[in-house]
């Protein structure tokens, strides 16, 4: 049997898309408004800042999915209400808080979290250059 390359892809999304955490198809994310003159007042005409649609396409890590799927977090000795029937109340939970991050680190950022590391390790390299001289 061979596998072609697309073929791997769609089962690999077909399998996020099938993870007992939810995650909408997209995310609203505050984006300054392009159109925005700063010579006339703020309205809804002149907005400041936008609501954009974007492709909410972030997981988090599997083995952080599989511990909250058998409950084997710190709040296994908390009792919980129950979820709804293919997912338990901590991994609705933390879809809630997932999403909200994702949501705030596109705004703060103005991209995905991908770039995001690339970003704290540049970041990183800055402050390092900065502190080389003030070692003491």
């Amino acid at each position: 049997m061979k596998f072609l390359k697309k073929d791997i892809l769609n089962l690999i999304e077909q399998t996020l898309l099938e993870m007992p955490m939810t995650f909408p198809q997209t995310i609203s994310v505050r984006r300054p408004n392009p159109d925005f003159d700063p010579n006339q007042e703020e309205s809804d005409r002149n907005p400041k800042f936008i609501e954009i649609d974007e492709p909410f396409t972030e997981r988090p890590e599997g083995g952080i999915q599989s511990k909250l799927a058998s409950q084997d977090t710190p709040l296994k000795k908390v009792p919980m209400p129950r979820g709804t029937v293919n997912q338990n109340f901590q991994e609705l939970l933390a879809s809630e808080t997932y999403e909200d991050v994702i949501r705030r680190v596109k705004q703060t950022t103005g991209s995905n979290s991908r770039n995001l590391t690339g970003q704290m390790f540049d970041a990183i390299s800055q402050i390092d250059e900065f502190e080389k001289n003030h070692k003491k």
